[in-house]
């Protein structure tokens, strides 16, 4: 489980493989202190797993589906990623709760600076609306960040300088593919509600049962 709050970008030095796995050893800026092998690190919100490391640099793995569903397969030498390390108890929780498991891509459609600030302008795939709503969370590469508009299949999220510089959102361009992580909470309830007529689900009874929203947000 991560935050979507990126700890360090990192730079891609070699795209290997393992059979029909990707291996990607990646240098992060800052380097990361007591890795373990097997834990788990977001690169640019998909979550893979460390298989080796030094002092310097990480080792992670990628199976057929994360390579088919993620930026993964067009990764290659020099590109730049954001990375977080999975969350301890102990950590704060900002952000909102990121799974790591990217659902598709978007695409960069607009960027407009706004102020000291940039709005990005994503597009993505109609299926996905229903996981959508205005002030909801959404990861994009592995950022939490806050809808602040919805089009149809067009979210827009308001970047503030510090996440801007922090991450690799300074490299977007328009016409860029990201990857795209709707809020876990809202995934649930979306199939929750398609099974109402079998399951007998309303919102009222699930707010009756105690549930609520439980997402943080990085940026406004």
């Amino acid at each position: 489980m991560f935050t979507g709050l990126i700890q360090s970008t990192g730079s891609i030095t070699t795209v290997g493989s393992r059979g029909n796995y990707k291996l990607l050893t990646i240098k992060p800026d800052i380097p990361f202190e007591n890795v373990e092998l097997g834990e788990s690190v977001a690169v640019d919100g998909c979550c893979l797993t460390v298989t080796k490391f030094d002092k310097n640099s990480i080792v992670v793995e990628a199976s057929p589906e994360s390579v088919k569903t993620t930026l993964i397969a067009k990764y290659s030498s020099g590109n730049i990623v954001n990375l977080e390390r999975a969350l301890l108890p102990t950590d704060r929780m900002g952000g909102h709760m990121v799974s790591g498991h990217v659902d598709c891509l978007g695409e960069i459609n607009d960027i407009r600076k706004i102020g000291g600030s940039t709005e990005l302008s994503i597009k993505y795939p109609e299926e996905f609306d229903s996981y959508l709503v205005p002030k909801g969370s959404v990861a994009i590469n592995g950022i939490s960040l806050t809808v602040n508009e919805l089009e149809k299949n067009i979210l827009k999220v308001n970047i503030i300088p510090h996440t801007r510089y922090a991450t690799t959102v300074q490299n977007f361009k328009k016409g860029s593919f990201v990857n795209l992580e709707f809020d876990i909470i809202g995934k649930y309830i979306a199939r929750m509600m398609t099974n109402k007529t079998k399951n007998n689900i309303t919102i009222d009874k699930l707010i009756n049962s105690g549930w609520n929203n439980t997402s943080w947000s990085n940026d406004d």
